[in-house]
């Protein structure tokens, strides 16, 4: 082996261990006869973290003790930040937050652990000890915090209010006895708190409420909310929320006239309840003699359900709900309530799911197709623990599901390919199926090593693509850096700024344009690889079924060529986002079938800024300058990618999640250099 060869593979190895997801590691401990995750246990090491926060944009006002936040609180001015030095802040009263526009309450190293809100205590509380209540406000992030120790509510958002656009963010609840995060609400069917989300936060108790509370010590839950609307619950984990008698509320209870709901990627480990719906009963919420309708267009997807006395997921009065690729493990207690389907749930849809348990229908209905529900022993690496990744015993599940568009990743984010599998685990999901076949087409080519073509349409034109890697970009880290000087290294100079028709992209062309030219380009460029991204123009002139086929023209011709193909999927667009998932469905589509490697640009836009990635929101209206200048991944225009001067050609975790260039500029790298080590080898130049 050269020497070139050597350093090739050595560079591939750190990239590999590096960047792809690793396996899944738990510490189970023993508490009582369950075994379950230890208070402080390690989270699976592929399970999402979160991206950190920007720096505070407007006035910044730094406190250290529970007086000077309280006051901090009743005077913040809009795009104001309160920042919480580290230590305990034991709350004489509850903190509450009215007519607020876009405002911030964090820690101010973003850390969790180094900020404590605490109420007067589970023992000392009463059912008024609560720590923060948001009311009619619009724009509030509460982030980086642990809220503990109070008898009644963590964050309590008052839907009654119309509140909008809240965000409670990478923040630990422990210990709350009621509910670590409430949403009430009034009778007005109108009024409701719109758009907010739960993300990255860990929920774990570690005491079970006296028989003497409420309900025989079983009010108690993580999250329970009412009338939302446009809100995602999604990365949290939550342990031991627990009834005293086993009939606890849900980890996450969603009811009372909410609608587009989504539950998705959860980690939900010996609860009494996962995940539920509505419920059978009243609330003093709804409107006398009204017929009950808790939940509407919602879906929970990608979750990880384990123990808990009483069911994993529940629909009660809900409609248009989606159960798809969830993954739940039943004790022997209540066995056969994995997915309950109850009284008054329509049209909604239980697919794809993987249960150690059964699928009980109580009253309600629902299409259920393409689940395994029985007792499935061997198939999980350590249900005890929480850890339902698949073995390979789980043959079953594996290759099993249908094809959902609106669920292209597994709970770690990573691509589903071809026939599914059951479930929230993709089986093998980061194992590389194109690697033997494209060096067989390399084998076939002819032509310059280091030639990599771009074909695209504006999107691919455009000089913030490719071309800022001329220069090193900043704030990479190791495996990065080693993906970078392999790319530089192995692609001609030339390469990372051939713009225009001759070299196959310009500006509002579709899949085509490149069907009626790919020839001629293939024969003048005659590149070893070619990035192809086509889909921005596509989804407003044709039906998915001709995008489909003409890419695999596309493709077809390169491999014959012996080009080896990077596949990549266009940007959502808010305007059509279901014909646009439909779009980046057939392009993975293509890549599985082809055994081509796939870029999955979509996806990783809407796995790092899931509720926010649209610059032409209403949240970014007020950030100034240009188009370009919004700080998350799409532009004010909708359509093309944001490029923020301020995190130009930075690869940290922060500007990748806030410079929409940049993010497509590192995925195709980290692709490109992935090629060129299992591929297209070092040959490189001198």
């Amino acid at each position: 082996m050269t020497s070139l060869k050597l350093a090739a593979v050595l560079i591939l190895l750190c990239l590999r261990f590096a960047i792809a997801a690793a396996e899944p590691s738990f510490t189970p401990a023993r508490i009582g006869a369950t075994n379950v995750l230890a208070p402080n246990s390690t989270i699976p090491n592929w399970f999402a973290k979160a991206p950190p926060l920007p720096p505070p944009q407007g006035e910044a006002i730094r406190v250290a003790t529970s007086d000077e936040l309280l006051a901090a609180a009743d005077r913040v001015a809009p795009g104001g930040t309160i920042l919480l030095t580290d230590g305990h802040y034991k709350l004489p009263r509850v903190m509450v937050l009215r007519q607020k526009k876009n405002v911030t309450i964090r820690s101010i190293s973003g850390e969790p652990g180094s900020v404590t809100l605490t109420g007067k205590g589970w023992a000392d509380g009463d059912e008024y000890d609560d720590i923060l209540h948001v009311s009619d406000c619009d724009g509030v992030t509460i982030a980086g915090l642990t809220f503990a120790e109070c008898r009644s509510y963590g964050v309590k958002v008052e839907a009654e209010h119309a509140p909008k656009n809240v965000q409670i963010y990478n923040c630990r609840f422990r210990n709350i006895g009621i509910r670590a995060i409430k949403g009430s609400a009034g009778q007005n069917p109108n009024v409701r708190a719109i758009k907010g989300s739960v993300r990255y936060c860990d929920f774990e108790n570690t005491k079970v409420p006296p028989a003497e509370w409420l309900f025989g010590g079983d009010y108690i839950a993580a999250i329970d909310m009412m009338a939302l609307d446009d809100w995602i619950f999604s990365d949290n984990t939550f342990r031991n929320i627990k009834g005293r008698n086993g009939g606890g509320r849900a980890a996450i209870f969603i009811w009372v006239r909410s609608r587009n709901i989504a539950v998705e990627r959860n980690l939900i480990v010996n609860c009494d309840r996962g995940v539920s719906f509505g419920n059978p009963g009243q609330s003093t919420a709804n409107q006398p003699g009204k017929e009950l309708a808790y939940v509407s267009d919602g879906i929970i997807r990608n979750n990880f359900i384990a123990g808990g006395a009483d069911c994993g997921i529940e629909l009660w009065h809900a409609e248009g709900i989606k159960v798809w690729h969830n993954s739940i493990w039943r004790p022997e207690q209540n066995w056969t309530r994995g997915i309950r389907i109850g009284t008054g749930t329509v049209q909604s849809e239980v697919v794809n799911n993987l249960v150690h348990g059964g699928i009980q229908i109580d009253g309600g209905r629902a299409e259920t197709k393409h689940n395994l529900a029985e007792r499935i022993d061997g198939y999980f690496v350590d249900p005890s623990s929480g850890n339902l990744a698949l073995t390979a015993r789980a043959t079953g599940a594996i290759d099993r599901g249908v094809v959902l568009s609106g669920v292209p990743r597994d709970v770690r984010g990573l691509p589903r390919r071809g026939a599914p599998d059951l479930g929230a685990w993709e089986f093998r999901a980061d194992e590389k199926d194109w690697v033997e076949p494209m060096r067989k087409v390399h084998a076939r080519f002819s032509g310059r090593p280091g030639t990599c073509a771009q074909f695209g349409d504006s999107i691919t034109f455009s000089g913030a693509y490719w071309s800022p890697l001329t220069a090193e970009p900043k704030n990479m880290r190791p495996a990065v850096q080693a993906a970078y000087r392999l790319v530089k290294n192995h692609l001609n100079r030339e390469g990372l700024n051939q713009k225009g028709p001759s070299f196959g992209n310009q500006g509002s062309m579709t899949i085509r344009w490149a069907r009626e030219n790919v020839s001629s380009w293939l024969a003048k460029l005659n590149p070893e690889a070619a990035v192809i991204m086509f889909g921005s123009n596509d989804v407003g002139q044709m039906k998915v079924e001709e995008y489909e086929k003409t890419t695999r023209e596309v493709v077809a011709a390169c491999l014959t060529n012996g080009t080896v193909v990077l596949l990549t999927t266009a940007p959502p667009q808010t305007a059509m986002m279901e014909k646009c998932l439909d779009f980046a469905a057939a392009i993975r589509r293509v890549a599985s079938d082809a055994k081509v490697p796939l870029i999955d640009y979509s996806g990783e836009i809407l796995r790092r800024r899931s509720s926010d990635w649209d610059g032409a929101s209403i949240a970014f209206r007020v950030v100034p300058g240009d188009s370009y200048e919004v700080p998350t991944l799409i532009s004010r225009d909708g359509v093309h990618p944001s490029n923020p001067q301020a995190y130009f050609n930075d690869f940290s975790e922060e500007a990748l999640g806030r410079n929409g260039y940049g993010l497509r500029n590192y995925l195709t790298m980290i692709a490109y250099a992935e090629v060129i080590g299992d591929v297209l080898g070092a040959a490189g130049k001198p």
